[in-house]
């Protein structure tokens, strides 16, 4: 019996491809200036695209056929990869971006 591969080589470009565009898009359709919210931005969209692609999938997969790249692969890991640049842009709205620097003494 050969041993299944744990994720396919073919799979994590795609899922890179997947996150990275959407977290390019989304942090064009906010249009902030901030280097490191956009690759903050582009780090959740390809986190979002792997965790949809391949753990969420693998809940649905049955057969070894399963494994290899499908249409309804690629629309969870865009689906995840939307709801978790979602998260992230709620997490912004309640606690904000991060400020370099010190934070102001309370008084």
């Amino acid at each position: 019996m050969k041993p299944e591969s744990i994720i396919e080589p073919s799979n994590i470009a795609a899922w890179l491809a997947i996150g990275t565009i959407l977290g390019w898009l989304s942090s064009r359709m906010r249009s902030s200036g901030d280097r490191v919210m956009f690759i903050e931005t582009m780090v959740v969209g390809v986190f979002g695209s792997f965790i949809g692609g391949e753990f969420v999938a693998a809940m649905f997969r049955t057969g070894p056929a399963a494994a290899a790249l499908s249409f309804g692969t690629v629309a969870l890991a865009i689906g995840c990869s939307a709801a978790a640049l979602a998260a992230l842009a709620l997490m912004r709205r309640a606690v904000g971006p991060l400020r370099p620097g010190r934070a102001k003494p309370r008084r």
